[in-house]
């Protein structure tokens, strides 16, 4: 066989995409900053892409470094940690200290910002990412970022962005290509033989690399038609770690079970072998492995994910039983509970006990991804269905609440086949609000409140509904409606959080079927007169405030307000209506003649609103946008934004989105001396 560590380290190829990073990085160091996006499968050589062109930085340059961890993606702000931002709570918040960060960074050079595996970010990375990266603007700093094909989190928008984003496809390994990588492990291919070895791989590089080392130069260089049957990836994995000593082989499928880093003295106690260097120094001359040397110890891993996945996939169910309980018993804390889950052969009770109390600690310490997750592994060892159910439902809950929409579209038939319950509708009620489909989502939450509910659970659902229809109604204009339910829900039981809501409610309904005052009066009692002395937590009832302002025509007291809004979120306060403040204050500045500070905030609107995917107000921003455009005469940029606010209020078919589309329209009009 060949020896294909000397190509281990090699890098073969790719010129055109390092001369687009190298362009991106040389505009970067001259104050015009990129996102470079580096997209491609599993395997495609992303990562030795990267590696590449970080070696080729010119001096001076100063590299972060971050990557995403598969078992991090529900720990909130696990990859902002990596990039130099210290701070939790609202992510709008986080991404402006990490932008903070790299503003001082540059005062001792161009900065470029390196993150691998995007698509295993948690969500709250995500948003406070695109935050930050939205907002570069003349600063000396370029992102790198790595991803597989379909990642979310509000990207598309800046992926598609030709001003803003390069992004680079890893296409397959060329036969010249092939050629030269197959010279690097001592093996000489004609034209014709690369091009064979590229038809039979496809050109995936990793595949080429452990073809390079599998075969013999004799089958490489054979005639025409003579290499062995296609064989995938995954076999060739197994077929190599199937000829190691049977300490190596324990090793490796121990390592597959746990997959993350680990000291080696671990890895060889969880394998349950005594002769683990050897093993691992098997595994090291395979390239199926490496290690991380730091001080005395040492952490080991897979060379690559492909590798890993297809040693576990290969493992029988027993033994993957057996080495899960091992790894239990070696971790603790979560890790310990996940290994715990993944060895479960039934119903468990104890179990299912201890996940329960965990998504509790976890949801007082505000993380509600994590306490998903605690509950979603709780419903896969549940002693009843029922409360399997129940927990499933409770864990889509909070995700969309974290405002992770795939998560739970994934789940959904999982949700559908769970028994007829209020907790089902309200959940299925809450998917279908997120997907715009509002009528589903107000039929499913009345089937909740036509009857009323007396055990405590039942009654929180109760609860949750009627705000839920509260806020819909808001949104509709269905004053009267706001009005009833938000009554109902504070004639319950509420916890703080559930009584601003339904405070909200109520003061927009009474705005809209009373006029604004009347909704300025509703809250008139609840709300200091002064912003500067409203707390971070009625920070949302501040901003009903500043809207019913606007209306009422108090249109410095209502500024002052979204101002107000401001201040609390950047300090630190969680606020849904973030994107809504910047909207309103947009248009509040319009009236004021503040033409510039206007297009600013309705700029800040729409990244935040995409960051969100609050669809709900998308219209609405777009509206704000083409009335300040239309006002300093830019007639295409107005009518594009009209186009786009018409569209968006034409999905939705919300009151106030059709209306203030027609809104922008008119401004526009009138701009141009068109009454």
């Amino acid at each position: 066989m060949a020896d294909s560590r000397a190509a281990a380290g090699q890098f073969v190829g790719r010129t055109d995409q390092l001369a687009s990073i190298s362009s991106c990085v040389q505009d970067a160091d001259a104050g015009r900053p990129w996102v470079v996006w580096v997209e491609g499968d599993a395997g495609s050589g992303k990562s030795a892409l990267l590696r590449q062109a970080t070696s080729s930085l010119p001096g001076g340059f100063q590299v972060i470094r971050g990557q995403a961890d598969e078992l991090a993606t529900d720990v909130p702000f696990e990859l902002l940690s990596q990039l130099g931002s210290a701070h939790t709570g609202a992510p709008f918040v986080v991404g402006m200290d990490l932008l903070r960060s790299w503003s001082l960074l540059q005062d001792q050079g161009p900065v470029a910002v390196i993150i691998e595996d995007l698509h295993w970010a948690d969500t709250a990375s995500h948003q406070a990412l695109l935050t930050a990266i939205n907002r570069l603007d003349e600063d000396r700093v370029v992102v790198l970022v790595t991803s597989r094909p379909g990642v979310d989190g509000g990207w598309e928008r800046l992926r598609f962005d030709e001003g803003k984003c390069c992004r680079v496809g890893m296409e397959p390994l060329s036969a010249t290509e092939i050629g030269t990588l197959s010279g690097l492990v001592g093996v000489t291919l004609t034209r014709a033989q690369s091009e064979r070895l590229r038809e039979h791989t496809r050109g995936h590089p990793l595949y080429v690399r452990m073809l390079l080392a599998e075969l013999t130069p004799a089958q490489l260089q054979a005639p025409e038609g003579a290499l062995p049957a296609p064989r995938s990836l995954a076999s060739i994995t197994v077929a190599t770690l199937a000829e190691q000593p049977e300490p190596a082989r324990e090793l490796a499928f121990a390592l597959a079970v746990v997959n993350q880093p680990l000291l080696i003295l671990v890895a060889g106690d969880i394998a349950g072998i005594d002769e683990v260097t050897e093993a691992f120094e098997s595994l090291l001359a395979i390239n199926l492995v490496r290690w991380h040397p730091d001080g005395e110890e040492s952490s080991i891993e897979f060379a690559h994910p492909l590798f890993r996945a297809a040693i576990y996939e290969d493992l029988s169910p027993t033994r993957r039983r057996d080495l899960h309980r091992a790894a239990a018993r070696y971790l603790g804390g979560v890790a310990a509970l996940a290994h715990r889950v993944w060895a479960a052969t039934g119903p468990d009770s104890e179990l299912f006990g201890e996940l329960i109390d965990t998504a509790r600690q976890e949801l007082e310490s505000g993380a509600p991804a994590l306490a998903a997750r605690s509950l979603l592994w709780a419903s896969s060892v549940s002693p009843e269905p029922e409360r399997g159910e129940q927990s499933l439902l409770r864990a889509a809950q909070l995700l969309l609440r974290d405002n992770q929409v795939a998560r739970v579209v994934a789940l959904s038939e999982r949700i559908e086949t769970c028994r007829d319950s209020d907790l089902r509708s309200l959940v299925l009620g809450l998917l279908d609000w997120q997907l715009g489909r509002a009528s589903e989502a107000e039929r499913r939450w009345l089937g909740i409140t036509s009857t009323a509910r007396s055990e405590p659970a039942e009654q929180d659902t109760l609860v949750n509904a009627l705000i839920e229809l509260g806020n819909l109604y808001a949104i509709q204009g269905r004053a009267e409606e706001a009005i009833e339910v938000s009554a109902r829900a504070m004639a319950l039981p509420l916890d703080d959080a559930k009584e601003r809501l339904a405070w909200n409610a109520r003061a927009l309904g009474e705005g809209m079927l009373h006029g604004a005052p009347a909704g300025l009066q509703c809250l008139a009692a609840r709300l200091p007169l002064d912003p500067e002395f409203v707390s971070g937590a009625d920070v949302d009832l501040l901003v009903t405030r500043g809207i019913l302002g606007f209306y009422a025509g108090l249109t410095n007291a209502a500024a002052a307000d979204m101002r107000g809004a401001i201040n609390l979120a950047r300090k630190g306060s969680v606020s849904a209506q973030l994107p809504r403040s910047h909207l309103q204050l947009s248009v509040l500045l319009v009236n004021l003649g503040s033409w510039d500070e206007a297009l600013l905030n309705a700029r800040t609107a729409l990244s935040l609103v995409t960051e969100a995917h609050q669809v709900w107000i998308e219209a609405q921003v777009f509206a704000a946008l083409a009335t300040v455009h239309a006002y300093r005469g830019q007639w295409e940029l107005a009518e594009e934004n009209i186009r786009q606010a018409t569209d968006a209020a034409s999905r939705l078919d919300t009151s106030e989105a059709v209306f203030t589309a027609r809104i922008a329209r008119a401004a526009l009009a009138r701009a141009r001396n068109h009454p």
